[in-house]
């Protein structure tokens, strides 16, 4: 064991078993290189990641609290007041795996008591301000995005404590740098386990195309069905596989949408996907479509990308230095362009080769060990 001070992880998002993003990946990776050098880690968490963590190939200690809840707001609320925990022995790091009040708050105060602790917060998504077409179109979840937004913004607040703050994309950090300091934030080098995807094998069950993320209104599900009956239109025969979770309203809106567009045997919602069968899912895809309005890094697409998969995504800021091979970008909010270049890469086989070619090649890039590893010599995390 070394004899360096402990690391406490506080990560207390999760409302579900099987949820899995992209800052959970982020906080897996700094684990398993601290695990590796010996640190004791100890993850203040929630009943449910223990199970979400069964695969972490290392040492976690959990420190758990019932303090879910039946829906998402009275969850958040519960978390938020019940911020206080007790810890025995001083921890060197403290690492707070993402932006909202009940992650922030906790390391705050764990900071004030170990002042000499380093504080490092993952901010992975600068909410915006939902406009007036998200309320006419989902007027629940715009609501809750607008508090969310609220909450980051207070959460901003007890960011200027912590020592360093991780962003995903350059556009994040320049406008977090002007909003904390330009020392404190740092871009987080994102990759994937380029072993652990290769020991997978291709499913036996083939789709054309494949989506893998939350279903939620800003991930563009609903644009993506609307594109998928103009494909099908062209091509009868083709299928799409809808891997993901979300709020059980918004999908039983989204299973009712494909069966009014006609395309319910066409488009495939096979439900939440984790580590090994959502590779085995990928595999098994030849294009992956991935129409968001609003990302950081879209971990996801990096996930297809590493399984040879081409992309076809909106044009957001925040791909560009990212993904500059193997994605087709179209206008923002364009259906019928979203739906062309599907069309377009799923009738050019030399085109989709030569996408996907590039895909893998820029995944491969980025192997999550070495990205991480050097991350965390370069901020001193070690």
């Amino acid at each position: 064991m070394s004899e360096k001070g402990d690391i406490i992880i506080v990560n207390r998002g999760h409302l579900r078993a099987e949820e899995m993003s992209g800052g959970e990946v982020i906080a897996m990776s700094l684990c398993r290189q601290w695990s590796s050098a010996g640190r004791r880690i100890r993850q203040i968490c929630t009943a449910h990641t223990p199970a979400i963590w069964s695969g972490f190939r290392g040492g976690v200690e959990y420190i758990t609290s019932n303090d879910s809840g039946s829906r998402a707001m009275t969850a958040y609320l519960r978390r938020v007041v019940a911020s206080k925990f007790e810890l025995a022995g001083e921890p060197e790091i403290i690492y707070s795996a993402s932006d909202f009040l009940y992650d922030v708050r906790p390391a705050r105060r764990l900071k004030r008591k170990y002042p000499a602790a380093r504080w490092y917060a993952g901010l992975y998504l600068l909410v915006k301000m939902p406009g007036a077409r998200d309320f006419l179109r989902a007027p629940g979840a715009a609501f809750r995005r607008m508090l969310t937004f609220v909450a980051q913004r207070i959460s901003f607040r007890y960011l200027r404590a912590a020592d360093a703050v991780f962003v995903l994309n350059e556009a994040d950090a320049a406008e977090m740098s002007a909003r904390l300091g330009s020392a404190k934030v740092c871009v987080f080098q994102c990759g994937v386990d380029m072993a652990e995807i290769a020991a997978v094998a291709r499913g036996e069950t083939a789709y054309d195309a494949v989506y893998l993320g939350a279903i939620h209104p800003r991930k563009g599900v609903e644009d993506l069905l609307r594109a998928w009956a103009a494909v099908t239109a062209k091509l009868p025969e083709a299928k799409l596989a809808i891997a993901g979770t979300g709020d059980a309203r918004h999908v039983e809106k989204m299973k009712t949408l494909a069966t009014s567009l006609g395309i319910e045997k066409r488009a495939v919602f096979v439900g939440p996907q984790k580590s090994p069968a959502k590779f085995t899912l990928l595999k098994a895809a030849r294009v992956m479509a991935h129409p968001s309005y609003e990302e950081s890094f879209a971990f996801s697409i990096l996930e297809g990308m590493a399984c040879g998969l081409p992309v076809v995504a909106y044009d957001l800021a925040a791909y560009r230095g990212i993904y500059e091979a193997g994605m087709a970008r179209v206008e923002t909010g364009n259906v019928a362009q979203l739906a062309e270049e599907i069309i377009s890469l799923l009738g050019d086989e030399a085109r989709r080769a030569r996408l996907s070619g590039d895909a893998a090649g820029l995944a491969a890039r980025r192997e999550q060990g070495a990205l991480t590893a050097e991350f965390m010599r370069r901020n001193n995390l070690e």
